[in-house]
C-alpha cells in the first residue's frame, strides 16, 4: 500500500477555519512541517491544496522519513536548499499541490545534512 507525504508550504495568515482544522489534524501546524499519510486518507489533500505539497514516496523514502519522526505523528523541515519558488502557484510553475512522485526531490532538499564526523588526530 503506497503511502503519501503531505509538506506545509504556506503559514497560518488568513486561512481558513475548516482548513486549519484539517492542517492541525494532520500535525502540520508550522510551516515546513511533514506528515506521512496512507493512501486511504488522499481525499483530505483535496482541500488542503493551496497550503501544501503532496505526492507519492516510494516504501524506502517512508523508512527514512519515519527514522526521522522518532514516533511522531509529523517532523519540522528546515527550509529547502535553493529555495521553494514560488509559494503561490501550483507545481511545476510553484511549490503547491500535487507533485507526483517528484515530492521526494523537495523532501531531500529539506533535510537536514549528514555531517561526516571526522577522527581526532591523536597526540
Amino acid at each position: 500500500m503506497s503511502e503519501y507525504l503531505i509538506i506545509r508550504i504556506r503559514g497560518c495568515s488568513q486561512t481558513k477555519r475548516e482548513v486549519e482544522r484539517t492542517l492541525s489534524m494532520l500535525g502540520l501546524s508550522r510551516s515546513h512541517s511533514a506528515c506521512i499519510v496512507p493512501e486511504s486518507r488522499k481525499h483530505v489533500m483535496q482541500s488542503i491544496k493551496d497550503y501544501v505539497a503532496y505526492g507519492e514516496i516510494s516504501d524506502a523514502f517512508a523508512k527514512e522519513l519515519k527514522t526521522l519522526m522518532n514516533g511522531n505523528r509529523y517532523v519540522n523541515l528546515p527550509s529547502p536548499r535553493k529555495g521553494f519558488g514560488s509559494v503561490k502557484t501550483a507545481y511545476p510553475k510553484g511549490s503547491l499541490g500535487n507533485w507526483g512522485k517528484d515530492i521526494e526531490g523537495l523532501a531531500k532538499r529539506m533535510l537536514p545534512e549528514k555531517k561526516e564526523v571526522k577522527p581526532k588526530k591523536a597526540k
